[in-house]
């Protein structure tokens, strides 16, 4: 991702180049500032872990796709809990990893609310 230079320097206030999290932290702060460009960065820096992640729950790349959506919603949605203290890429894993839970949760509650015998029988 480049940066601008001014953008740059409130990384790291030097002229070397700025770490990953410094990275994370100017996007988050111009996403507060209604910078929405600073966001789809966000999602383009991240989504490759956070599809790691959610694949790890489930195998249908259709639904990582659909979990990755909420993860990246949940956290649009609740990036005013975002606390800078941590990396960035530490909290939207942890928002993944609970995105992929709920989903098994949803699932099996379904299986057991439809029970085998409604399955029906499938031709092997």
């Amino acid at each position: 991702m480049q940066l601008t230079a001014h953008a740059h320097e409130e990384a790291i206030g030097t002229s070397s180049e700025p770490t990953p999290a410094q990275i994370d932290a100017i996007l988050v702060k111009r996403i507060r500032s209604g910078d929405q460009d600073a966001f789809a960065q966000l999602v383009q820096r991240h989504k490759q872990r956070i599809f790691a992640i959610l694949s790890r729950y489930e195998r249908d790349c259709h639904r990582v796709e659909d979990l990755a959506q909420d993860t990246f919603l949940k956290a649009w949605r609740r990036l005013d809990q975002y606390r800078a203290s941590a990396p960035f890429q530490h909290w939207i894993s942890r928002i993944a990893v609970n995105v992929a839970l709920d989903h098994i949760r949803h699932v099996t509650r379904r299986i057991k609310e439809t029970g085998f015998d409604d399955l029906g029988e499938a031709p092997l």
